[in-house]
């Protein structure tokens, strides 16, 4: 059996799925309502944030691997939190195209 240290990347990163996958389907579903610049808008805060997640985890503070990989946590913790605010608050059914 490996050692712990070995097996801690590889769960950090099965766990990103959990908001990865569910935020991605969500984005796909603002773009499919029409509004392109709602869901640019939205990806580029998202891109924004994960960019300085990236400074301030990786840059500054040089953690262990597995610490690093939790930056997609954020990035897609963040796109998440938009799509669903987006789809569920938003009058995206009357928008015109």
């Amino acid at each position: 059996r490996p050692p712990r240290s070995t097996l801690f990347p590889y769960t950090t990163l099965f766990r990103s799925y959990f908001t990865l996958i569910p935020s991605n389907m969500l984005f796909c579903a603002v773009s499919g309502t029409g509004n392109t610049r709602a869901a640019m808008l939205m990806e580029l805060v998202a891109l924004a944030v994960y960019v300085a997640a990236i400074w301030q985890i990786i840059i500054v503070h040089r953690p262990d691997i597995a610490v690093c990989w939790t930056v997609d946590h954020i990035y897609s913790i963040v796109l998440l939190l938009f799509t669903y605010l987006y789809l569920t608050k938003a009058n995206w059914q009357n928008k015109k195209i």
